[in-house]
């Protein structure tokens, strides 16, 4: 039964998202406040459904996300 909790976090995750966005355009910054409450909100899901094997991969792909981030400021594209 992980699809309740999902629907649960899924208008969380987009006001979430809404409000980076709408920060982003304004100001050209993200409070630390949305970054945070984003990965509780995810935590916070898995914890409820108990579907922790999805945890792995998720960390390596924000991993591999910071990485490449990294690497295009680093290359001065971004």
């Amino acid at each position: 039964m992980t699809a309740i909790p999902t629907l649960f976090a899924l208008p969380v995750f987009l006001g979430l998202i809404a409000v980076a966005a709408a920060s982003d355009v304004r100001s050209f910054r993200i409070p630390n406040a949305v970054p945070v409450a984003l990965a509780l909100t995810f935590l916070a899901t898995l914890a409820v459904s108990g579907n922790w094997a999805v945890l792995p991969g998720a960390l390596a792909a924000g991993g591999l996300a910071l990485a490449a981030g990294w690497a295009l400021q680093a290359g001065g594209v971004w």
